[in-house]
């Protein structure tokens, strides 16, 4: 999405393509991952950055190297088979001026082949952090729509407002609405609001080759949403259950009616023992649909499985449908 600058580096076996085969390592049943790349800042450079293959989606580092300049650099790592993530961070306490970067998002299969599911290419793009000005978080007594508001990004010649409404946590968002072309640090809210939703909105600045920055995410809650919301998702989180040790990703209403995707399983979860790839789609599990599921609703699908037995899900992988049997975990 971001395309700031228009650099180039040659591709090697650091990046490889889709069904790419990775060497084996030295240690059983591991593979050499590769990654050359460099740093790019939208606009004046905040460093060290400290680049990493992180585990995905656990994000636990694996192997790091310290970034103190913007040359080329290659990272690597000794691989299971598992999901990972290429990232670039601020090597220190925070940084104020720039959110971290990802690079590609990928896995390795048994046999050592990758499959690369997210791929942002050779470049680790850091854009601006906007700031603020109100609303971050509000809970609105009443319904009249709210003022939207951010301070000046230095070189941004226009701005845009995105806006996803979710009525319950258990409900898939829906878009509510995209401003382009803004001229101001200002918007007032465009819609009619309704009781008892989160409104989650961010800001992009836009200027000359792209991107500048962006913020997100700030929510409005209206009609007592906002504790709605925190009692909810408390609850299923101190909630006792099965475990299955994938992330789910939330996908925009109509966008799921076959199931939910995994965007990442954990290593070592009873989901990467049965042979769960990020990617796949979780289409069924016993008499429970996952069409037009919400990540949350999933989620609470998943906690109430047994965990003495072993449960069937049916997954979408590419073309195919598998029948996969997996022994969760309790919690």
């Amino acid at each position: 999405m971001f395309c700031f600058f228009l650099l180039s580096i040659a591709l090697n076996m650091s990046n490889l393509s889709v069904g790419s085969q990775l060497p084996k390592g030295k240690n059983e049943g591991g593979f050499i991952y590769k990654y050359s790349g460099r740093l790019a800042f939208t606009q004046d450079s905040t460093l060290p950055r400290r680049v990493r293959i992180i585990s995905w989606p656990d994000r636990q580092e694996l192997s790091h190297v310290i970034i103190k300049d913007l040359k080329p650099f290659t990272i690597s790592a000794e691989l299971p088979a598992g999901n990972y993530a290429v990232e670039s961070i601020f090597e220190g306490e925070s940084d104020d001026a720039y959110w971290n970067a990802m690079g590609p998002i990928f896995d390795i299969s048994e046999s050592g082949q990758l499959k690369v599911h997210s791929n942002q290419g050779n470049i680790l793009n850091h854009s601006r952090k906007m700031k603020l000005v109100s609303p971050r978080i509000m809970e609105l007594e009443g319904l009249s729509p709210p003022r939207l508001e951010w301070e000046a990004l230095e070189g941004a010649t226009s701005y845009w407002v995105a806006c996803l409404i979710k009525e319950s946590p258990e409900t898939v968002s829906e878009q509510e609405f995209i401003v382009r072309d803004i001229r101001d640090t200002h918007l007032s809210f465009p819609l009619g609001l309704q009781s008892g939703c989160r409104y989650e909105w961010s800001v992009h600045a836009e200027g000359e080759g792209g991107t500048l920055g962006y913020f997100s995410s700030a929510y409005i809650f209206t009609g007592g949403a906002q504790v709605q919301f925190m009692r909810q998702n408390l609850s299923l989180l101190s909630k006792k259950g099965a475990r299955l040790g994938v992330f789910i990703t939330e996908s925009l209403k109509g966008t799921n009616q076959g199931g939910v995707h995994l965007g990442g399983v954990s290593l070592d979860s009873p989901a990467s023992r049965a042979g769960l790839r990020m990617g796949d789609v979780l289409l069924e599990v016993g008499d429970h649909s996952f069409s037009n599921l919400s990540s949350y609703g999933a989620a609470k699908v998943i906690k109430a499985l047994p965990t003495d037995q072993p449960v069937v899900f049916k997954v979408k992988r590419g073309e195919e449908v598998l029948m996969i049997m997996v022994h969760l975990e309790a919690t």
